[in-house]
């Protein structure tokens, strides 16, 4: 059995999300659509709820782990977080991507706070969602990044993938070679009665690069 949704709006679909078997969210222009799968249609043109608050379209989407909140980016460079029991942004964000952000991903593991973004500006974005700050900066066009290229092509992040462990995050970039983001834990020290490990990243690159833009991980 199969279902069919219909989006009634002017834009492009961007995204879509299957969070479970009752549950769809499809993006289409600067709307986001969540479907309930549950009715015996075939077809479905009437979502639940729709979002439409995002400046520009939206390129991409996931699903936080505990299923209470997903994340999305748009043209604009803006990353929002939606809470989807309310259809409300759960938080806003400082900062936001100086070109059209293309991708975003939720951490795993011990890291249940944190979401990586990344962008035609070349930058990666590490994020505390909890507070809307960005926590750390990395750029595809580091030295690290670019010894593997073997394209011409401009160092775009098309596309992110987070390891199950939750302290590696991959980015395919559009001259074809894949950034290797790694947290190293430094050690750690008391600070106000309570003891805080703090973290750093490192920047690698795999060497047998691909020949064109590496578009989805």
């Amino acid at each position: 059995m199969f279902n069919v949704l219909m989006v009634n709006t002017n834009g492009q679909l961007g995204a879509c999300w299957l969070q479970d078997r009752n549950t769809a969210f499809i993006a289409a222009g600067n709307h986001l659509c969540m479907f309930d799968l549950r009715s015996n249609s075939l077809i479905h043109s009437t979502p639940q709820s729709v979002y439409s608050k995002a400046t520009d379209d939206i390129n991409c989407m996931d699903m936080h782990s505990s299923g209470k909140y997903l994340t999305f980016c748009d043209d604009a460079g803006e990353v929002h977080v939606l809470d989807v029991r309310s259809n409300k942004p759960y938080v806003q964000f400082k900062q936001r991507h100086d070109n059209i952000a293309s991708c975003v991903r939720f951490m795993s593991g011990n890291r249940p706070w944190e979401l990586y973004s990344g962008g035609y500006d070349y930058m990666i974005h590490r994020w505390n969602f909890s507070n809307g700050k960005c926590m750390d900066t990395l750029s595809s066009q580091s030295e690290e990044a670019m010894s593997a290229a073997q394209s011409i092509n401009p160092p775009f992040i098309h596309d992110l993938a987070v390891h199950s462990s939750g302290s590696t995050v991959y980015a395919g970039l559009g001259n074809g070679s894949i950034m290797i983001i790694n947290e190293q834990k430094t050690k750690s020290r008391q600070r106000n009665s309570k003891r805080e490990t703090s973290s750093v990243l490192e920047l690698s690159a795999i060497p047998d690069a691909h020949l064109w833009s590496v578009n989805r991980l």
